[in-house]
Protein backbone atom coordinates (compact mmCIF):
# COMPACT_ATOMS: atom_id res chain seq x y z
CA UNK A 1 0.00 0.00 0.00
CA UNK A 2 1.75 3.15 -1.24
CA UNK A 3 -1.15 5.49 -1.92
CA UNK A 4 -4.52 5.65 -0.20
CA UNK A 5 -7.54 7.75 -1.14
CA UNK A 6 -10.01 8.35 1.69
CA UNK A 7 -13.33 9.73 0.50
CA UNK A 8 -16.68 11.13 1.51
CA UNK A 9 -18.49 10.25 -1.75
CA UNK A 10 -20.50 12.92 -3.61
CA UNK A 11 -23.76 11.22 -2.64
CA UNK A 12 -25.10 13.79 -0.18
CA UNK A 13 -23.96 16.08 2.64
CA UNK A 14 -24.09 14.06 5.87
CA UNK A 15 -22.38 14.02 9.25
CA UNK A 16 -20.36 10.98 8.15
CA UNK A 17 -17.31 11.22 10.39
CA UNK A 18 -19.19 10.51 13.63
CA UNK A 19 -20.88 7.19 12.93
CA UNK A 20 -23.33 7.52 15.81
CA UNK A 21 -24.74 10.75 14.31
CA UNK A 22 -25.02 10.00 10.60
CA UNK A 23 -27.41 12.87 9.98
CA UNK A 24 -28.19 14.60 6.66
CA UNK A 25 -27.08 18.22 7.17
CA UNK A 26 -30.29 19.33 5.45
CA UNK A 27 -32.21 17.78 8.36
CA UNK A 28 -30.43 20.07 10.84
CA UNK A 29 -31.47 23.66 11.53
CA UNK A 30 -28.27 24.91 13.22
CA UNK A 31 -25.40 22.67 12.12
CA UNK A 32 -22.99 23.12 9.24
CA UNK A 33 -20.71 20.53 7.65
CA UNK A 34 -18.21 18.95 10.03
CA UNK A 35 -14.72 17.88 9.16
CA UNK A 36 -14.34 14.15 8.33
CA UNK A 37 -12.83 13.15 11.66
CA UNK A 38 -12.94 9.46 10.79
CA UNK A 39 -10.91 9.85 7.61
CA UNK A 40 -8.47 12.26 9.25
CA UNK A 41 -7.70 9.71 11.99
CA UNK A 42 -7.19 6.91 9.46
CA UNK A 43 -4.98 9.16 7.35
CA UNK A 44 -2.76 10.06 10.30
CA UNK A 45 -2.14 6.40 11.07
CA UNK A 46 -1.45 5.57 7.43
CA UNK A 47 1.07 8.40 7.22
CA UNK A 48 2.93 6.88 10.18
CA UNK A 49 3.35 3.79 7.97
CA UNK A 50 4.79 5.85 5.11
CA UNK A 51 1.64 5.78 2.96
CA UNK A 52 0.84 8.82 0.79
CA UNK A 53 -2.72 9.81 1.62
CA UNK A 54 -5.34 12.10 0.14
CA UNK A 55 -8.64 12.97 1.77
CA UNK A 56 -11.50 14.20 -0.37
CA UNK A 57 -14.78 15.43 1.11
CA UNK A 58 -16.67 15.81 -2.15
CA UNK A 59 -20.06 16.97 -0.75
CA UNK A 60 -18.22 19.92 0.81
CA UNK A 61 -15.31 20.51 -1.57
CA UNK A 62 -16.87 19.72 -4.93
CA UNK A 63 -14.56 18.75 -7.78
CA UNK A 64 -14.37 15.97 -10.35
CA UNK A 65 -13.97 12.80 -8.27
CA UNK A 66 -13.32 10.38 -11.11
CA UNK A 67 -10.70 12.54 -12.78
CA UNK A 68 -8.97 13.17 -9.47
CA UNK A 69 -9.01 9.48 -8.58
CA UNK A 70 -7.42 8.57 -11.91
CA UNK A 71 -4.82 11.34 -11.52
CA UNK A 72 -3.79 10.23 -8.03
CA UNK A 73 -3.71 6.53 -8.87
CA UNK A 74 -4.33 5.09 -5.39
CA UNK A 75 -3.63 1.48 -4.48
CA UNK A 76 -6.61 1.54 -2.15
CA UNK A 77 -9.82 3.61 -1.94
CA UNK A 78 -11.90 3.86 1.23
CA UNK A 79 -15.38 5.40 1.28
CA UNK A 80 -17.12 6.58 4.45
CA UNK A 81 -20.78 5.56 4.28
CA UNK A 82 -24.06 6.12 6.09
CA UNK A 83 -27.11 3.89 6.40
CA UNK A 84 -28.99 6.35 4.18
CA UNK A 85 -26.44 6.47 1.33
CA UNK A 86 -24.92 2.97 1.39
CA UNK A 87 -26.31 1.84 -1.96
CA UNK A 88 -25.27 5.05 -3.72
CA UNK A 89 -21.86 5.01 -2.03
CA UNK A 90 -21.17 1.50 -3.28
CA UNK A 91 -22.17 2.45 -6.82
CA UNK A 92 -19.88 5.49 -6.73
CA UNK A 93 -17.03 3.45 -5.25
CA UNK A 94 -17.20 0.86 -8.00
CA UNK A 95 -17.04 3.60 -10.63
CA UNK A 96 -14.06 5.22 -8.91
CA UNK A 97 -12.29 1.87 -8.63
CA UNK A 98 -12.70 1.27 -12.35
CA UNK A 99 -10.59 4.37 -13.04
CA UNK A 100 -7.52 2.78 -11.41
CA UNK A 101 -6.71 -0.77 -12.60
CA UNK A 102 -5.66 -2.96 -9.68
CA UNK A 103 -6.95 -0.65 -6.94
CA UNK A 104 -8.72 -2.16 -3.95
CA UNK A 105 -11.96 -0.64 -2.66
CA UNK A 106 -13.38 -0.67 0.87
CA UNK A 107 -16.01 0.97 3.05
CA UNK A 108 -16.58 1.95 6.66
CA UNK A 109 -19.68 3.07 8.54
CA UNK A 110 -22.08 2.26 11.34
CA UNK A 111 -24.19 -0.21 9.42
CA UNK A 112 -21.47 -2.08 7.54
CA UNK A 113 -19.93 -3.52 10.71
CA UNK A 114 -23.00 -5.72 11.13
CA UNK A 115 -23.48 -6.57 7.46
CA UNK A 116 -19.88 -7.06 6.29
CA UNK A 117 -20.31 -10.66 5.13
CA UNK A 118 -23.49 -9.90 3.16
CA UNK A 119 -21.94 -6.82 1.58
CA UNK A 120 -18.85 -8.68 0.40
CA UNK A 121 -20.84 -11.63 -0.90
CA UNK A 122 -23.28 -9.43 -2.83
CA UNK A 123 -20.88 -6.79 -4.15
CA UNK A 124 -18.12 -8.55 -6.08
CA UNK A 125 -16.21 -5.31 -6.67
CA UNK A 126 -15.97 -4.58 -2.95
CA UNK A 127 -12.66 -5.78 -1.52
CA UNK A 128 -12.85 -5.03 2.21
CA UNK A 129 -15.01 -3.68 5.03
CA UNK A 130 -13.71 -1.99 8.19
CA UNK A 131 -15.47 -3.09 11.37
CA UNK A 132 -15.51 -1.80 14.91
CA UNK A 133 -13.15 1.03 15.88
CA UNK A 134 -11.34 1.56 12.63
CA UNK A 135 -8.76 4.31 13.23
CA UNK A 136 -5.73 2.01 13.46
CA UNK A 137 -6.94 -0.79 11.18
CA UNK A 138 -5.74 0.47 7.81
CA UNK A 139 -2.33 1.37 9.18
CA UNK A 140 -1.93 -2.20 10.30
CA UNK A 141 -3.20 -3.41 6.91
CA UNK A 142 -0.39 -1.38 5.32
CA UNK A 143 2.15 -2.86 7.73
CA UNK A 144 1.01 -6.49 7.60
CA UNK A 145 1.35 -8.57 4.49
CA UNK A 146 -1.37 -10.91 5.69
CA UNK A 147 -4.68 -9.14 6.39
CA UNK A 148 -6.02 -12.21 8.16
CA UNK A 149 -3.85 -11.17 11.10
CA UNK A 150 -5.47 -7.71 11.25
CA UNK A 151 -8.48 -7.41 13.58
CA UNK A 152 -11.32 -5.23 12.39
CA UNK A 153 -11.20 -5.97 8.67
CA UNK A 154 -13.29 -8.36 6.58
CA UNK A 155 -12.06 -8.93 3.06
CA UNK A 156 -12.31 -10.91 -0.13
CA UNK A 157 -9.69 -13.68 -0.18
CA UNK A 158 -9.18 -16.04 -3.14
CA UNK A 159 -12.82 -16.00 -4.10
CA UNK A 160 -14.09 -16.35 -0.56
CA UNK A 161 -14.71 -13.96 2.31
CA UNK A 162 -12.48 -13.73 5.39
CA UNK A 163 -14.15 -12.34 8.50
CA UNK A 164 -11.81 -11.11 11.21
CA UNK A 165 -12.72 -12.75 14.53
CA UNK A 166 -12.01 -9.73 16.71
CA UNK A 167 -13.28 -6.18 16.44
CA UNK A 168 -10.81 -3.68 17.91
CA UNK A 169 -11.67 -1.57 20.94
CA UNK A 170 -9.18 1.20 21.59
CA UNK A 171 -8.93 1.39 25.36
CA UNK A 172 -6.32 4.15 25.45
CA UNK A 173 -7.68 6.98 23.30
CA UNK A 174 -4.51 8.99 23.95
CA UNK A 175 -2.69 6.40 21.82
CA UNK A 176 -4.43 7.63 18.67
CA UNK A 177 -2.47 10.02 16.47
CA UNK A 178 -3.99 13.44 16.08
CA UNK A 179 -6.22 13.71 13.01
CA UNK A 180 -4.37 14.69 9.82
CA UNK A 181 -5.87 18.17 9.54
CA UNK A 182 -3.08 19.22 7.19
CA UNK A 183 -4.81 17.11 4.52
CA UNK A 184 -8.10 18.99 4.88
CA UNK A 185 -9.43 22.29 3.64
CA UNK A 186 -10.11 23.43 7.20
CA UNK A 187 -11.62 26.74 6.13
CA UNK A 188 -14.66 24.88 4.76
CA UNK A 189 -15.76 23.67 8.21
CA UNK A 190 -17.23 26.59 10.11
CA UNK A 191 -19.46 27.69 12.96
CA UNK A 192 -22.85 28.36 11.38
CA UNK A 193 -23.41 31.54 13.41
CA UNK A 194 -20.08 33.33 12.87
CA UNK A 195 -18.59 31.62 9.83
CA UNK A 196 -15.30 31.13 11.70
CA UNK A 197 -13.27 27.98 11.11
CA UNK A 198 -14.27 25.14 13.44
CA UNK A 199 -12.80 21.69 13.86
CA UNK A 200 -13.85 18.57 15.74
CA UNK A 201 -11.93 16.98 18.61
CA UNK A 202 -12.63 13.49 19.93
CA UNK A 203 -12.95 13.55 23.73
CA UNK A 204 -14.37 10.16 24.69
CA UNK A 205 -16.41 7.12 23.74
CA UNK A 206 -18.99 4.86 25.26
CA UNK A 207 -22.27 5.33 27.11
CA UNK A 208 -23.74 3.25 29.95
CA UNK A 209 -27.34 4.27 29.24
CA UNK A 210 -30.08 2.26 27.52
CA UNK A 211 -31.76 4.69 25.10
CA UNK A 212 -33.60 2.48 22.63
CA UNK A 213 -32.74 4.52 19.53
CA UNK A 214 -29.04 5.23 20.08
CA UNK A 215 -26.09 3.68 18.25
CA UNK A 216 -23.51 4.70 20.88
CA UNK A 217 -23.58 1.41 22.88
CA UNK A 218 -23.63 -0.57 19.63
CA UNK A 219 -20.57 1.19 18.20
CA UNK A 220 -18.59 2.23 21.27
CA UNK A 221 -19.82 -0.01 24.06
CA UNK A 222 -21.17 0.87 27.48
CA UNK A 223 -17.84 1.54 29.14
CA UNK A 224 -16.95 5.23 29.26
CA UNK A 225 -13.46 5.79 27.81
CA UNK A 226 -11.99 9.28 28.05
CA UNK A 227 -8.92 10.99 26.70
CA UNK A 228 -6.65 12.64 29.24
CA UNK A 229 -7.03 16.37 29.78
CA UNK A 230 -3.36 16.86 28.87
CA UNK A 231 -3.80 15.13 25.50
CA UNK A 232 -6.85 17.18 24.59
CA UNK A 233 -5.25 20.46 25.58
CA UNK A 234 -2.17 19.70 23.48
CA UNK A 235 -4.29 18.91 20.42
CA UNK A 236 -6.38 22.06 20.80
CA UNK A 237 -3.24 24.16 21.23
CA UNK A 238 -1.83 22.59 18.06
CA UNK A 239 -5.00 23.57 16.17
CA UNK A 240 -4.55 27.18 17.33
CA UNK A 241 -0.86 27.35 16.53
CA UNK A 242 -0.71 25.45 13.22
CA UNK A 243 -4.10 26.15 11.68
CA UNK A 244 -5.40 29.26 13.44
CA UNK A 245 -8.52 27.39 14.55
CA UNK A 246 -10.02 28.58 17.84
CA UNK A 247 -13.49 27.04 17.62
CA UNK A 248 -14.12 23.41 18.49
CA UNK A 249 -16.93 20.89 18.36
CA UNK A 250 -16.30 18.21 20.96
CA UNK A 251 -17.25 14.72 19.79
CA UNK A 252 -18.40 12.58 22.69
CA UNK A 253 -21.19 10.16 23.46
CA UNK A 254 -21.48 11.60 26.96
CA UNK A 255 -19.25 14.68 27.40
CA UNK A 256 -20.33 15.68 30.92
CA UNK A 257 -20.80 12.17 32.33
CA UNK A 258 -17.62 12.06 34.45
CA UNK A 259 -17.63 15.12 36.69
CA UNK A 260 -14.00 14.88 37.79
CA UNK A 261 -12.84 14.58 34.20
CA UNK A 262 -14.82 17.67 33.18
CA UNK A 263 -13.35 19.71 36.03
CA UNK A 264 -9.82 18.46 35.34
CA UNK A 265 -10.14 19.34 31.65
CA UNK A 266 -11.39 22.84 32.37
CA UNK A 267 -8.59 23.41 34.86
CA UNK A 268 -5.97 22.21 32.36
CA UNK A 269 -7.36 24.51 29.66
CA UNK A 270 -7.15 27.45 32.04
CA UNK A 271 -3.60 26.65 33.11
CA UNK A 272 -2.54 26.38 29.47
CA UNK A 273 -3.98 29.79 28.71
CA UNK A 274 -6.09 28.45 25.85
CA UNK A 275 -8.30 31.18 24.45
CA UNK A 276 -10.80 29.08 22.54
CA UNK A 277 -14.52 28.50 22.20
CA UNK A 278 -16.12 25.08 22.18
CA UNK A 279 -19.53 23.47 21.88
CA UNK A 280 -20.37 20.28 23.78
CA UNK A 281 -23.27 17.93 24.44
CA UNK A 282 -24.72 16.91 27.78
CA UNK A 283 -27.42 14.81 29.31
CA UNK A 284 -29.75 17.03 31.29
CA UNK A 285 -29.07 14.97 34.44
CA UNK A 286 -25.27 15.43 34.30
CA UNK A 287 -25.24 19.21 34.07
CA UNK A 288 -24.87 20.73 37.52
CA UNK A 289 -23.66 24.17 38.59
CA UNK A 290 -20.07 23.18 39.32
CA UNK A 291 -19.56 21.54 35.94
CA UNK A 292 -21.44 24.29 34.10
CA UNK A 293 -19.50 27.15 35.68
CA UNK A 294 -16.16 25.44 34.97
CA UNK A 295 -17.10 24.81 31.33
CA UNK A 296 -18.20 28.41 30.87
CA UNK A 297 -14.91 29.75 32.26
CA UNK A 298 -12.93 27.43 29.98
CA UNK A 299 -14.60 28.74 26.82
CA UNK A 300 -17.74 26.65 26.48
CA UNK A 301 -20.26 28.73 24.55
CA UNK A 302 -22.94 26.25 23.47
CA UNK A 303 -24.41 23.22 25.20
CA UNK A 304 -26.53 20.70 23.28
CA UNK A 305 -29.08 18.81 25.37
CA UNK A 306 -30.87 15.64 24.30
CA UNK A 307 -34.20 16.62 25.88
CA UNK A 308 -35.97 14.23 23.46
CA UNK A 309 -39.58 14.53 24.63
CA UNK A 310 -42.10 16.50 26.64
CA UNK A 311 -44.03 13.30 27.28
CA UNK A 312 -43.00 11.48 30.45
CA UNK A 313 -44.51 8.33 28.96
CA UNK A 314 -42.24 8.56 25.94
CA UNK A 315 -39.17 9.25 28.05
CA UNK A 316 -39.85 6.09 30.03
CA UNK A 317 -40.53 3.92 26.99
CA UNK A 318 -37.42 5.11 25.13
CA UNK A 319 -35.45 4.42 28.37
CA UNK A 320 -33.94 7.88 28.38
CA UNK A 321 -33.40 7.91 32.11
CA UNK A 322 -34.26 11.54 32.83
CA UNK A 323 -37.41 13.54 33.52
CA UNK A 324 -39.01 16.65 32.05
CA UNK A 325 -38.26 18.52 35.27
CA UNK A 326 -34.55 17.70 34.98
CA UNK A 327 -34.62 19.14 31.47
CA UNK A 328 -36.21 22.33 32.76
CA UNK A 329 -33.54 22.69 35.44
CA UNK A 330 -30.62 22.06 33.08
CA UNK A 331 -31.79 24.52 30.43
CA UNK A 332 -32.52 27.17 33.04
CA UNK A 333 -29.00 26.78 34.49
CA UNK A 334 -27.41 26.99 31.05
CA UNK A 335 -29.29 30.19 30.25
CA UNK A 336 -28.42 31.72 33.63
CA UNK A 337 -24.72 31.20 32.96
CA UNK A 338 -24.83 32.61 29.43
CA UNK A 339 -24.58 29.44 27.34
CA UNK A 340 -26.29 29.24 23.99
CA UNK A 341 -28.63 26.26 24.13
CA UNK A 342 -29.22 23.70 21.37
CA UNK A 343 -32.16 21.45 22.23
CA UNK A 344 -32.81 18.10 20.54
CA UNK A 345 -36.26 16.50 20.55
CA UNK A 346 -37.53 13.30 18.91
CA UNK A 347 -41.05 12.74 17.60
CA UNK A 348 -42.59 9.66 16.03
CA UNK A 349 -41.66 6.73 18.25
CA UNK A 350 -43.72 3.56 17.62
CA UNK A 351 -46.00 4.11 20.61
CA UNK A 352 -46.61 7.84 20.11
CA UNK A 353 -49.88 9.53 19.21
CA UNK A 354 -50.57 13.18 18.49
CA UNK A 355 -50.80 14.06 22.19
CA UNK A 356 -47.18 12.94 22.70
CA UNK A 357 -46.04 15.14 19.81
CA UNK A 358 -47.95 18.13 21.15
CA UNK A 359 -46.48 17.64 24.63
CA UNK A 360 -43.04 17.78 23.05
CA UNK A 361 -43.88 20.93 21.08
CA UNK A 362 -45.23 22.57 24.24
CA UNK A 363 -42.03 21.80 26.16
CA UNK A 364 -39.88 23.10 23.31
CA UNK A 365 -41.73 26.42 23.36
CA UNK A 366 -41.49 26.58 27.15
CA UNK A 367 -37.74 25.93 27.23
CA UNK A 368 -37.21 28.37 24.34
CA UNK A 369 -33.69 27.31 23.38
CA UNK A 370 -31.53 29.27 20.97
CA UNK A 371 -31.44 26.39 18.49
CA UNK A 372 -33.73 23.41 18.24
CA UNK A 373 -34.24 20.17 16.34
CA UNK A 374 -37.30 17.99 16.01
CA UNK A 375 -35.81 14.70 14.82
CA UNK A 376 -37.79 11.71 13.68
CA UNK A 377 -36.13 8.65 15.29
CA UNK A 378 -34.35 6.36 12.85
CA UNK A 379 -34.43 2.60 13.59
CA UNK A 380 -30.74 1.93 12.97
CA UNK A 381 -29.78 -1.75 12.72
CA UNK A 382 -28.50 -3.07 16.03
CA UNK A 383 -30.63 -0.81 18.21
CA UNK A 384 -33.68 -1.93 20.24
CA UNK A 385 -35.76 0.51 18.17
CA UNK A 386 -34.83 -1.42 15.01
CA UNK A 387 -36.09 -4.63 16.55
CA UNK A 388 -39.28 -2.97 17.78
CA UNK A 389 -40.36 -1.44 14.46
CA UNK A 390 -39.56 -4.69 12.64
CA UNK A 391 -41.60 -6.80 15.05
CA UNK A 392 -44.54 -4.39 14.85
CA UNK A 393 -44.36 -4.12 11.06
CA UNK A 394 -43.98 -0.35 11.12
CA UNK A 395 -41.09 0.11 8.67
CA UNK A 396 -41.88 2.24 5.63
CA UNK A 397 -39.54 0.25 3.37
CA UNK A 398 -36.95 -2.49 3.26
CA UNK A 399 -34.01 -0.30 4.31
CA UNK A 400 -33.02 3.28 5.18
CA UNK A 401 -31.85 4.36 1.72
CA UNK A 402 -32.60 8.03 1.02
CA UNK A 403 -34.13 8.65 4.44
CA UNK A 404 -32.98 10.63 7.49
CA UNK A 405 -34.21 12.42 10.59
CA UNK A 406 -36.52 14.60 8.51
CA UNK A 407 -38.13 11.74 6.55
CA UNK A 408 -39.87 9.15 8.67
CA UNK A 409 -38.56 5.65 8.00
CA UNK A 410 -41.36 4.11 10.05
CA UNK A 411 -44.89 4.98 11.05
CA UNK A 412 -46.18 4.86 14.60
CA UNK A 413 -48.99 2.62 15.82
CA UNK A 414 -51.27 5.68 15.65
CA UNK A 415 -49.80 8.07 13.05
CA UNK A 416 -48.69 7.72 9.46
CA UNK A 417 -45.11 8.51 8.51
CA UNK A 418 -46.38 11.38 6.33
CA UNK A 419 -48.31 12.87 9.25
CA UNK A 420 -45.18 12.87 11.40
CA UNK A 421 -43.11 14.41 8.61
CA UNK A 422 -45.59 17.22 8.03
CA UNK A 423 -46.02 17.79 11.77
CA UNK A 424 -42.27 18.19 12.16
CA UNK A 425 -42.07 20.64 9.28
CA UNK A 426 -44.84 22.83 10.70
CA UNK A 427 -43.44 22.67 14.24
CA UNK A 428 -40.01 23.85 13.10
CA UNK A 429 -41.48 26.77 11.18
CA UNK A 430 -43.68 27.70 14.10
CA UNK A 431 -40.72 27.69 16.45
CA UNK A 432 -38.20 29.58 14.34
CA UNK A 433 -40.54 32.23 12.94
CA UNK A 434 -41.84 33.53 16.26
CA UNK A 435 -41.30 37.33 16.22
CA UNK A 436 -39.93 37.36 19.77
CA UNK A 437 -37.44 34.62 18.98
CA UNK A 438 -36.22 36.31 15.78
CA UNK A 439 -35.84 39.66 17.57
CA UNK A 440 -33.89 38.05 20.42
CA UNK A 441 -31.44 36.25 18.17
CA UNK A 442 -30.78 39.28 15.97
CA UNK A 443 -30.34 41.78 18.80
CA UNK A 444 -28.02 39.43 20.66
CA UNK A 445 -25.73 38.93 17.66
CA UNK A 446 -22.23 40.31 18.10
CA UNK A 447 -21.82 41.68 14.59
CA UNK A 448 -23.67 42.31 11.30
CA UNK A 449 -21.93 39.21 9.92
CA UNK A 450 -23.57 37.05 12.58
CA UNK A 451 -26.95 38.62 11.82
CA UNK A 452 -26.49 37.89 8.11
CA UNK A 453 -25.42 34.28 8.78
CA UNK A 454 -28.37 33.74 11.10
CA UNK A 455 -30.91 35.06 8.59
CA UNK A 456 -29.39 33.25 5.62
CA UNK A 457 -29.02 29.97 7.47
CA UNK A 458 -32.46 30.17 9.00
CA UNK A 459 -34.19 30.86 5.70
CA UNK A 460 -32.33 28.07 3.93
CA UNK A 461 -32.88 25.43 6.57
CA UNK A 462 -36.35 26.21 7.90
CA UNK A 463 -38.34 27.95 5.21
CA UNK A 464 -37.03 25.59 2.53
CA UNK A 465 -38.27 22.47 4.33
Amino acid sequence: MKRALLVNPPTGLYIRGEDRCQVPVEDLTATSARMPLDLAYIAADLEREGVEVRIRDYPVEGGDPFAETAEFGPDIILASTTSFTLKQDLQWLMQAKSRVPGALAGIKGAEVSATDSWLLENNPGLDFVLRGEYELTMGRMAREGDWSRVPGVSFRDQGGVHLSPVEPVIEDLDSLPWPARHLLRNELYVRPDTGEAQTTVQTGRGCPHDCTYCLAPVLSGRKLRLRSAASLVREMADCVERFGIRNFFTRADTFTMNKKWVLDLCQAMGEAGLEVKFAFNSRVDTFDRQRAEALRRAGGWLVAFGVESGSERSLELMKKGHTVEQARNAVALAKELGFATYLFFMVGFPWEDESDLEATADLALELDGDYLEFHIPVPFPGTPLWKMVREKGLMAGDDLAGLGHGKASARTEHLSSEFVRQWRKKALRRYYTRPGYVFRMITRARSPRVVFNYLRYGLERVMGR
